[in-house]
């Protein structure tokens, strides 16, 4: 064998090993006792809905930030159930991320309330298919449930190698392959759930965000995004852009974890809202926390 056969073979058998090793995400390297953060929470949220799991255990329903040793418990029961052999059990690695990342869907359907019932002004719903390429057609509904428009929407975030890393890309990006980057991690597909939202006024940007108020997610109240809003996925707009040789009709380009609609479906929003009695806030450009109590409600479901 050639000294540089013999290179190649090792350069090939490093790349392997990395690729192999390669978290996806939204994490960042494994995670272990002692560990603490949003993705922890993340972690133990997909944990509790695996069979291995009692899903009625009390931490399940916590966020308590911090790998402990009853989450360590919780990955070895997980890594046995799903055949994994990490070097180190009780390690949540690649392998095991991976696997986590197959109970992603949280089963949340709208039920029907209506935004007066809860406190609200209006109520947006947003039906999702599990490819985010796919755009859907949302509803403006009214504090009573009356519709008063619909208007087209794109979810999708960034997009994914095959490790399912964020993939930078050139904006706006038209990419409509795979499902993208998934909606626990930052830039990833819009959270579904129940969500708490308020009209601001316009970012500062009109070339990424438009000229009008936006909404923007607030806080999180049923499904993914009750754990994930504002403390993992904060600054989720519903906004519109100045896309380069777009024309109402035209696909949308993917947004970075936002809810994207054409121009004159965000400025009717905003008026809408403003008609039932919602007010326009000043921009707290994703400060935390926010000072407001949110005015209407979005709620994302997959369909």
């Amino acid at each position: 064998m050639t000294t540089t056969l013999a290179i190649m073979i090792i350069v090939a058998v490093v790349l392997i090993e990395i690729r192999a090793n390669v978290m996806p995400d939204p994490f960042e390297r494994p995670l272990r006792i002692g560990d603490n953060g949003t993705v922890v929470v993340v972690a133990k949220k997909l944990l509790c809905r695996s069979p291995f799991v009692e899903e009625t255990d009390p931490e399940c329903f916590s966020t308590t930030n911090v790998f402990d040793e009853k989450m360590q418990g919780w990955v070895r029961a997980f890594q046995a159930g799903n055949s994994i052999t990490p070097v180190t059990p009780g390690i949540l690695g690649t392998e095991t991320a991976r696997s986590l990342l197959m109970y992603s869907s949280d089963g949340y359907r709208d039920n029907g309330t209506s935004a007066a019932e809860l406190g609200y002004k209006f109520k947006i719903l947003i039906p999702v298919k599990h490819n985010r390429s796919i755009e859907t057609t949302a509803s403006f509904l009214d504090e009573k449930n009356k519709l008063l428009f619909e208007f087209p929407v794109r979810t999708k975030g960034h997009a994914v190698d095959s490790e399912g890393r964020a993939i930078p890309s050139t904006w706006p990006s038209y990419n409509s392959s795979g499902i993208g980057l998934n909606q626990f991690s930052h830039s990833g597909a819009t959270p579904t759930g129940l969500i708490e939202v308020d009209i601001n006024s316009p970012e500062s940007n009109e070339t990424l965000y438009g000229p009008y108020p936006i909404t923007r997610f607030v806080r999180g109240l049923d499904g993914n995004a009750e754990f994930l809003v504002p403390d993992q996925r904060n600054g989720v707009l519903i906004h519109t852009g100045e896309w380069p040789g777009w024309r109402e009709g035209d696909t949308m380009p993917n947004s970075a974890g936002c809810v994207h609609t054409w121009p004159r479906f965000v400025k009717e929003i905003w008026k809408s809202a403003v008609d039932l009695g919602a007010p326009v806030r000043p921009n707290t450009n994703g400060a935390l926390p926010y000072p407001y109590r949110g005015s209407g409600l979005v709620s994302v479901f997959e369909a």
